[in-house]
């Protein structure tokens, strides 16, 4: 939350773990390699929620990709049994008169496709140097967005285009026509739920969109969008 200066983590423990045998969720922000904000919290409920608030956060653009961390660990008798690592920015996305803007200022999108063609392996990159490869090759012709067609990429090209300023679209498997196959559209639903839960952290992941040319039954998409604004 770039305008309100805070940091909301939420944390699910699995179902099968006892909240009442845990003891303390501890979270610690750091920035260029310092710890800047850290708050702790006992654990009551399979999912804890917590507000940390970051006196002056650095913006993260594609000038200036400020990346933070947070460290997170559940601890009991100062113990840690648990931990989890996650890399964000801060960064605020809207429009002014339909015009796109980040941090308050104009911005300009300038990128192409990404369809996942990688005819020597058949696979995309799953390694950071592969996609800082196709990165920095996209830099060089002075772009700064991809939009992976019907398709979602893996952590490591989140994290290089973090770490590189690049706005990236990620898009759910699905080109044309659909909710006539609910097997599918369930597929599709939880596909949706899980691309944001597993790497909405990431201040690249800026567009998200639903499939290509879409074309069937939409009604599916106001229960989804309703869930995702929550």
């Amino acid at each position: 939350d770039l305008p309100g200066k805070k940091v909301k983590v939420v944390v699910k423990l699995h179902e099968t773990d006892n909240p009442d045998q845990l003891s303390t969720l501890q979270v610690a922000l750091g920035f260029k390699g310092k710890i800047i904000a850290a708050q702790s919290i006992a654990i009551k409920d399979h999912t804890v929620q917590m507000e940390i608030p970051v006196d002056t956060p650095a913006q993260w653009d594609e000038f200036t990709p400020n990346l933070y961390t947070a460290s997170i660990k559940v601890v009991k008798d100062g113990n840690t049994l648990d931990t989890r690592n996650l890399q964000f920015g801060f960064r605020q996305l809207g429009n002014a008169n339909s015009l796109l803007q980040i941090n308050g200022h104009r911005l300009f999108l300038r990128g192409t496709l990404e369809c996942g063609i990688f005819p020597l392996t058949g696979y995309p990159p799953m390694e950071k140097s592969g996609w800082l490869k196709v990165f920095t090759a996209a830099r060089s012709y002075g772009l700064n967005h991809l939009r992976f067609h019907s398709w979602c990429p893996p952590a490591a090209a989140f994290e290089v285009a973090d770490s590189l300023g690049f706005y990236l679209q990620v898009e759910l498997p699905l080109w044309t026509s659909v909710g006539d196959d609910k097997p599918t559209l369930d597929f599709l639903i939880q596909e949706a739920y899980d691309i944001l839960a597993t790497y909405g952290n990431h201040p690249s992941f800026c567009f998200f969109s639903m499939g290509n040319e879409l074309e069937g039954d939409f009604s599916w998409l106001n229960h989804l969008v309703k869930a995702l604004k929550t």
